[in-house]
């Protein structure tokens, strides 16, 4: 421990504490007028703290400059012609912690004062300070730069399936959806972990298309997806090659459901839906790519091999769709966010620069007013890389991405900030498409599809879970500072050369944050996942998982 003062303005030059006796100080139980050999009386004096405050008692000696150590004092003694050490009611910033916790996370200084004498420094207030990592009531004052070092506080693992995403409700609970090869699973739970309800939609389609999930008013949970085969629900059963969009009530029972046509290339579907968003209004927003026309209620959009975003009323009428701009090969949506204002954010992949077989993609982040129409758009720019914009979050103060740089970390991006290297990033934009700030990684294996996830925690910090096989979950401030940083390990199967055999779409798929801190994470494990307390086994076939974390 050492010495946590934080001088003011204010300075009395060269002064020092005599050691003859003991200071009385606010707070302190003292009795004036009594003669000081009584505060030695009360035991030695203690090891040097970290606080303005002079005290008798317990073994040690006075800290260097104005602190002293602490110790069950037997009496102090106040005297007006004592060694002025301070002036009379001058202010200064104090900080009781551990070196190297000062405005880490959380933890920040206090405030103390001189006494009425100068004779010292009363108690310091108002500080946070950190707390010991402890996994049955973890803390959300993590002050080390590191995150709890325990395993998951809950997990659920599940056999041949993949969590595909967990999202926060404003309850304080969740919503989860992952997909087996014969169903996917949408389920509600408490701030506890506790379900309250569960649905299980049989689907048999030709292809393992990815489903979204989104919190809608009145605690009503939205589902977006595409099938190529049947699809049960309420009763009934749909088949051959469509979009779907599912609302269900408080309880789980559905309110609407929406079998929407899309168009087929090679008798495959030519849309794909990778990401949604939701409004307090229960306004509906559902990105991904098309190639061709789709049309939904009075909404229309014919466009070629190019991203697209679709916006529905909370009954699940179509409003509009949009594109960018089409432009020569192709682009598609992995992520979506609106701001307050309702103007659209949406991010993804670009390939549209010749020659596409040699330039790779482009990070892509575009934004749409409330009604559809073009505000701005941004794109990375490298050669040979295969950038993306996997996921977007926005808080008033700006939109925040990441995405894929490359495989090859010898290759860089410009995301308007200069070149960063790495496999994946971090990013900061304003409202208006201005860059801000952005960081690159060098995690692990990776590619477009999983790409890296992001959440806002309720203090403004921004949560990244990194892409790859084994990733990161790092906390970042608003100013981009490095807050802490923790890697989770999986076990990647091999082949029958000892080679790795990497699955493209198992990896972490999304990450939340609840409305007390806690940190959930839904993806897949080819083998094992270990969040720091040891590995969970996974089955041959593959494991899916969710995990909450402490904050």
């Amino acid at each position: 421990m050492g010495v946590g003062l934080i001088r003011s303005a204010l300075s009395l030059g060269a002064l020092s504490i005599a050691v003859a006796s003991a200071w009385c100080v606010t707070g302190c139980n003292c009795d004036p007028g009594k003669d000081p050999q009584a505060a030695e009386e009360g035991g030695a004096r203690g090891e040097g703290g970290t606080t303005p405050v002079a005290s008798g008692g317990g073994e040690g000696g006075f800290a260097a400059g104005f602190s002293v150590g602490g110790g069950d004092s037997g009496s102090c003694y106040d005297d007006p012609g004592a060694e002025v050490v301070c002036v009379p009611g001058e202010s200064a910033d104090c900080y009781d912690g551990v070196p190297g916790t000062l405005d880490v996370g959380l933890c920040h200084s206090g405030l103390s004062h001189c006494n009425h004498y100068g004779a010292g420094w009363v108690a310091c207030q108002d500080e946070l300070l950190p707390r010991p990592d402890d996994c049955t009531n973890p803390t959300e004052w993590i002050c080390d730069g590191m995150p709890v070092t325990c395993n998951a506080l809950e997990s659920v693992e599940f056999a041949n399936g993949h969590a595909l995403a967990a999202v926060a409700d404003d309850s304080g609970g969740s919503r989860r959806v992952y997909r087996s090869y014969d169903s996917f699973h949408v389920e509600r739970l408490d701030p506890m972990n506790t379900p309250l309800w569960a649905l299980d939609v049989p689907v048999t389609s030709s292809d393992q298309f990815p489903y979204v999930v989104a919190a809608g008013e009145e605690d009503s949970t939205i589902i977006a997806g595409v099938v190529d085969g049947t699809m049960e629900l309420g009763g009934s059963e749909e088949q051959g090659t469509f979009a779907f969009l599912i609302k269900l009530d408080a309880t789980g029972q559905p309110i609407w459901w929406r079998k929407i046509d899309v168009p087929l290339v090679d008798n495959f579907a030519a849309v794909s839906v990778y990401a949604m968003a939701t409004d307090a209004a229960g306004n509906i927003w559902v990105a991904g790519a098309l190639d061709g026309t789709l049309t939904v209620d009075d909404a229309t959009l014919t466009t070629s091999q190019n991203a697209f975003v679709l916006r529905a009323d909370p009954d699940g009428t179509a409003r509009w769709i949009a594109s960018p701009e089409d432009k020569p090969g192709s682009a598609w949506f992995l992520s979506v966010a609106i701001d307050g204002d309702g103007n659209v954010y949406a991010g993804g992949v670009d390939n549209s620069t010749p020659p596409w077989s040699c330039n790779g993609t482009e990070a892509t982040l575009v934004s749409f007013d409330p009604n559809g129409a073009l505000r701005w758009s941004r794109e990375s720019s490298g050669k040979l890389v295969d950038a993306s914009v996997s996921s977007i979050v926005i808080d008033t103060s700006g939109v925040y991405t990441t995405g894929i740089i490359n495989v090859d970390t010898s290759t860089a991006i410009d995301l308007g900030g200069g070149p960063i290297g790495g496999t994946d990033y971090v990013a900061k934009y304003s409202l208006d498409g201005e860059h801000l700030w952005s960081h690159g990684s060098t995690d692990s294996e990776t590619n477009w599809l999983t790409g890296g996830h992001l959440a806002l925690d309720p203090q403004g910090r921004l949560l990244w879970g990194t892409s790859g096989y084994n990733y990161h979950v790092r906390v970042y401030g608003a100013d981009g500072q490095l807050l802490w940083d923790r890697a989770i390990e999986t076990g990647t199967k091999v082949d029958d050369q000892g080679n790795a055999a990497i699955f493209v779409d198992c990896s972490l798929s999304s990450t939340t944050i609840l409305s007390d801190g806690r940190v959930v994470l839904a993806g897949c494990a080819q083998k094992w996942v270990d969040f720091g307390g040891g590995h969970l086994a996974s089955p041959d076939g593959g494991q899916g998982y969710f995990a909450t974390l402490s904050p």
